[in-house]
């Protein structure tokens, strides 16, 4: 489609009734979208740390986090991992919670410190288990509180 035919469909949908075939729907970048993770490219050393906001998919996962777990853990056996995590945990798609548990399974023995930063109390409830249950010191932080997570999950980085 040319950007000609979608400026045409744009403006005929926005001064006529709905068309029963919106073609423009289709015509969608997914690349640009905002949903996603981004690493946080402050941290250093065996420290990695991740942005996730609107719709998390596998992806997001296979594209962003897993390459930056596996360039830390080809150098380190340790590492330590911070998430903040601005969005709903109703928009994590099915696919990004099994690839996090496969993160999660694959690194078990290697999690130092991992800073879990959320509002959310079901996120900050789970912290609390993976403390008890799983190797390595997990905690959880507020929004608000995102200088105090990354200090504490830098302070042993090697």
């Amino acid at each position: 489609m040319s950007p000609a035919n979608l400026i045409y469909l744009l403006t005929e949908h926005m001064y006529s009734k709905i068309p029963q075939y919106p073609w423009h729907v289709l015509w969608i970048d997914k690349r640009k979208r905002n949903d996603m993770i981004t690493q946080i490219s402050t941290l250093s050393g065996n420290t990695v740390g991740f942005n996730l906001v609107g719709e998390i998919t596998k992806e997001d996962y296979d594209n962003v986090i897993f390459p930056a777990v596996k360039k830390v853990t080809e150098k380190s056996d340790e590492l330590n991992m911070m998430l903040v995590i601005s969005t709903d945990l109703s928009n994590f798609t099915p696919g990004a919670w099994i690839k996090d548990a496969a993160l999660g399974l694959k690194n078990l023995t290697k999690f130092h410190h991992v800073a879990l930063v959320s509002d959310s109390l079901i996120v900050r409830s789970i912290t609390s288990i993976a403390n008890k249950l799983i190797p390595g010191e997990y905690k959880s932080f507020t929004l608000k509180d995102i200088d105090s997570a990354k200090a504490w999950v830098t302070e042993m980085a090697a």
